[in-house]
């Protein structure tokens, strides 16, 4: 089975290959009056957290927000607790945005929240991340064939840690169970299974590299394959040199924020992070942790957004994730 989620990310992969989408006839008189604040709805050790990191502070080495820019970590409710503060608290702020990211989609469609896509509107998309199926070093899975015989002998007692039911991870990992029908526990964690894979207590993740290429480095992890090739370690396969073809969700990382932002404040912030993604130090940052540029903006961006709510709806509506 093969679940077909690809609104965001196809319509992005094509417009970075063609002019910014941007907002016509909205000159960039607007700038911020006081420090811009960067919510993320997750800890430290989230790639959204670090993605959101990068932003903020290359922006201040470019010397991009007069009053400087920051990054909160707003847990709580699944990224509710954020999307309030942002969409709600700070209702037509242009000085509030929030990290959007495909779990921020999902989050609102499984809880049918009352804070939800309808309350926002997009600010820019900048980047997709592959996923990589890591394992601790001291593995006896050598390779991803390994790991699916185990899966295939031992139905239910392979573990597969990530973030919480309704995340990218957790319906690839019914995805893979539909695919290669097998039957994997999936177990979610605030961190993404990270240090329970770095314990030992969990069999594999399948995440970001950013999150976890530091500790295959380090040789405490070991990627067994990855949905893109990827430029830090040429020597892992991807799933298609494997033979092997089903949607693993790429996560993709961009900014939104309230509805009743004016343009002319998105357009500034546009400006700006388009000079961020252009920068040398952004570049690096995405060629280290094996990411590709993801850039869309403007109406055709929203229009995106809508596609996803969309598409995820139907998908965790099959899933049984959530009620007809």
């Amino acid at each position: 089975m093969k679940f077909e989620i690809r609104a965001l990310r196809t319509i992005g992969l094509a417009a970075a290959t063609a002019a910014a989408f941007a907002l016509p006839g909205v000159a960039l008189a607007w700038e911020p009056t006081e420090e811009v604040e960067i919510v993320v709805h997750v800890q430290s050790t989230s790639s959204t957290w670090t993605n959101a990191d990068a932003i903020a502070r290359i922006g201040r080495e470019l010397d991009l927000f007069p009053h400087g820019i920051t990054v909160t970590i707003m847990e709580g409710a699944r990224g509710a607790k954020a999307q309030t503060y942002v969409a709600r608290t700070n209702a037509g702020n242009p000085h509030k945005l929030q990290m959007l990211v495909p779990t921020q989609i999902a989050s609102q469609i499984l809880s049918r929240s009352e804070i939800n896509r309808d309350l926002f509107r997009g600010v820019a998309m900048m980047l997709i991340t592959p996923k990589a199926i890591a394992v601790n070093a001291s593995s006896p899975y050598k390779t991803f064939d390994d790991l699916l015989e185990a899966a295939r002998k031992n139905p239910g007692k392979i573990n597969h840690a990530g973030g919480d039911l309704g995340s990218t991870s957790s319906m690839v990992s019914r995805i893979m169970e539909k695919y290669f029908n097998i039957d994997l526990t999936y177990t979610p964690f605030d961190d993404q299974g990270v240090l329970q894979l770095l314990g030992g207590h969990v069999d594999f993740v399948f995440a970001q590299p950013e999150i976890v290429g530091k500790f295959v480095k380090a040789g405490q992890l070991r990627f067994l394959a990855s949905s893109q090739k990827l430029e830090e370690f040429p020597d892992v396969p991807t799933l298609k040199e494997l033979g092997y073809d089903f949607e693993v969700l790429d996560s993709y990382r961009g900014l939104w924020t309230s509805k009743d932002v004016p343009d002319d404040a998105i357009a500034f912030y546009v400006d700006a992070l388009d000079k961020i993604r252009q920068s040398d130090e952004f570049k690096e940052y995405m060629k280290v942790n094996s990411m590709n540029e993801y850039w869309v903006t403007g109406e055709e961006l929203d229009k995106s957004i809508d596609r996803e709510v969309e598409v995820f709806t139907e998908v965790a509506t099959e899933m049984n994730l959530i009620e007809k």
